[in-house]
Parts: structure tokens; C-alpha cells; sequence
């Protein structure tokens, strides 16, 4: 627009000057008046020139614009040659988002502004989400044409709040914040795209940043957890304790085997010989001491056990003691 102001005020000098010089009859009068002619002139076309010069920087497309037509292929980045008369609208192409958050200063609008949804079950939830979308470059005429440069006011936040609240009826809130969570932003990313793609408008990524439950369902939630925790836990001890028992069982049944093979090899001749060399043993050792043992005449060691038989450390009548001594 400088230029085209420049070249304005140049042609109006221009003429103002040939006027005068045609006006005058002072000959000094004239060659000033026809120097300064010339000299406007010249910078009119210089102005007219530059002013037919349009730059469109990076990320950006340009919507020409002549005298209220708007003109229906873009502008691309770069440098570009219109008419003087063509004015240019730059276009933001690159990726775009836009965020609905609870949280002050976050997202887009001050304050809180997550969306608040009904689920299937009848749940009052709070979404924050995030919206990454781009408008088309071939498209960018016609969204300026027909809904103008606030165009996320006007069809994207729309879209986006009423896409999450369409979706949000399909499914329960407890599968929403949980288990069904991505299938429930799939439903969202159609519904959006359904609304905006015949404007010019492409949807990339759609993101469900935070759901709020109720505090009572939150609360519920929290007691179901702790009981599913409790529960793996008990079966983890009831499975301890088995392996526990099973080890005893197996320790038992090995004390037992161990015992039979013992008690089948115990014979009354190992047994009376063990005896004898124990005895021995003591007697040539480096302390000599004497013994008493009771034996009978078979020199079978006389062991009673209480409980059975005659008391204990008593020897019956009918076995003969004798005293044997080693020196």
C-alpha cells in the first residue's frame, strides 16, 4: 500500500507540474515547472513498478484482491507480480492448534474453557483437549470469500466442542477415561473432519489431554482398585502358602523314606557290634575310663525306653548284669 500511496502523490505532482508549465509564460517558470515534470514522472512508473511487486514469506499464501474480486488462485510463497490496484491477504498454511483447556492461560481463551460433556451412562465429564489442523493453500480463497480470516472462530473451536459432545453419547464415561479412550478420539476425528473438510480446512491430529470424572465416581473408581489389589494379593499368599506345603509334604515324605531304609538295615548283630566297638574305642583312648554298662549274657546293651516296658534306668529280673571294666 506505501507504493501505491507514492505513486499516487507522484502522479498528482506530475500533473500539477505540466499544468504550471503550460500555464506560465515566464520561459525560467517553464523549465522549472517541465524539469519537475519529469522528475515526478519518473518516480510515478518507479512507485507503479514496486507496487506490482508483491512478497509472500514462508508458511504463508497470498489471496489477491482487486478492487472487491477475489481472485481465485493463490499467491505463492515468494515474490509475486499483480496489478497495482491488487491488494493481498496473507493466509497462515503451517500447522495450527488450538487448545480448550480448565486450566487458566493454557489454552486459547482465558479461563477455564475445557468442555463438558454427558456421557452414554449420563456422567458429567470435563475434557482438555488439543486440536493440530492447517487450512489448505489452494483452498485459502475461498475461505477468505466466504467465511473470512477468523475462520477458527467462526468453524473450528465449533466444530471441535461439538464433535466431543457427539461422541461423548456413544460411550460410557468410565470406558471414555479409560479403556475406550483412543476409540472414543477416533469418533471425535471423523465427526470433526466430517464438519470441516469442505471448507478448506485439514484435520491432523486430535488430542484428549485430561478427563475429569465426578469426584463420586473417582471415588468408586479409587475403592474398586484397592479391592482388585487386595484380592491379587490374598492369591498371591494362598499360593505361597501351597508351595509351602507342598516343600513340607515332600520334607516328610523324604524323613520317612530315610527312616525305612535305616530301620531295614538295623540288625540285632550291627546293632551288638556297633556296641562293642564303641566301647573299645573308649578304652584305647588317649584317657582311659571305666564304664558300668548293664548288658545281658548275649552282650546285647540293655537300653530301656520310657514308656515301654519296665521304667526307665531300671534293668528287668530275668537279664543278668555284670560289671565289665577296662582299665
Amino acid at each position: 500500500m506505501l507504493f501505491q500511496f507514492l505513486a499516487a502523490v507522484a502522479l498528482v505532482a506530475t500533473l500539477i507540474f505540466w499544468i504550471w508549465s503550460k500555464a506560465t509564460e515566464d520561459e525560467e517558470e517553464r523549465k522549472f515547472a517541465r524539469g519537475w515534470t519529469k522528475i515526478c514522472g519518473v518516480l510515478f512508473i518507479l512507485f507503479v513498478l514496486l507496487a506490482c511487486v508483491r512478497i509472500v514469506p514462508p508458511g504463508h499464501v497470498g489471496v489477491a484482491i482487486t478492487l472487491g474480486y477475489v481472485h481465485e488462485h493463490p499467491l505463492n510463497p515468494g515474490v509475486n507480480f499483480v496489478s497495482p490496484l491488487t491488494g493481498i491477504q496473507l493466509m497462515d498454511i503451517r500447522t495450527q492448534e488450538y487448545t480448550m483447556s480448565k486450566t487458566e492461560l493454557e489454552g486459547v481463551k482465558k479461563g477455564d474453557d475445557a468442555i463438558e460433556v454427558l456421557s452414554s451412562d449420563g456422567l458429567s465429564l470435563k475434557l482438555d483437549v488439543t486440536v493440530w489442523f492447517r487450512i489448505l493453500g489452494t483452498e485459502a480463497p475461498k475461505i477468505y470469500r466466504t467465511i473470512g480470516v477468523d475462520y477458527v472462530d467462526k468453524i473450528v473451536r465449533p466444530a471441535i466442542r461439538t464433535a466431543f459432545r457427539d461422541g461423548a453419547v456413544r460411550i460410557s464415561g468410565v470406558e471414555i477415561y479409560s479403556e475406550k479412550r483412543e476409540e472414543y478420539v477416533q469418533v471425535v476425528s471423523k465427526l470433526i473432519e466430517a464438519q470441516v473438510q469442505d471448507r478448506g480446512i485439514l484435520l491432523e491430529k486430535v488430542l484428549l489431554r485430561r478427563v475429569e470424572l465426578p469426584d463420586s465416581v473417582k471415588e468408586a473408581i479409587e475403592h474398586k482398585l484397592q479391592a482388585e489389589q487386595d484380592a491379587q494379593r490374598m492369591v498371591f499368599v494362598l499360593q505361597k502358602e501351597k508351595l509351602e506345603a507342598e516343600r513340607k509334604e515332600v520334607e516328610a515324605k523324604g524323613i520317612a523314606a530315610a527312616q525305612r531304609i535305616v530301620a531295614k538295615d538295623l540288625t540285632q548283630q550291627y546293632l551288638t557290634w556297633l556296641w562293642m566297638t564303641k566301647i573299645e574305642a573308649f578304652g584305647t583312648g588317649p584317657n582311659n575310663a571305666i564304664l558300668i554298662l548293664p548288658y545281658d549274657q548275649k552282650l546285647i546293651p540293655l537300653l530301656q525306653v520310657p514308656g515301654g516296658g519296665a521304667p526307665a534306668g531300671r534293668v528287668p529280673a530275668r537279664e543278668t548284669t555284670k560289671q565289665h571294666e577296662i582299665q
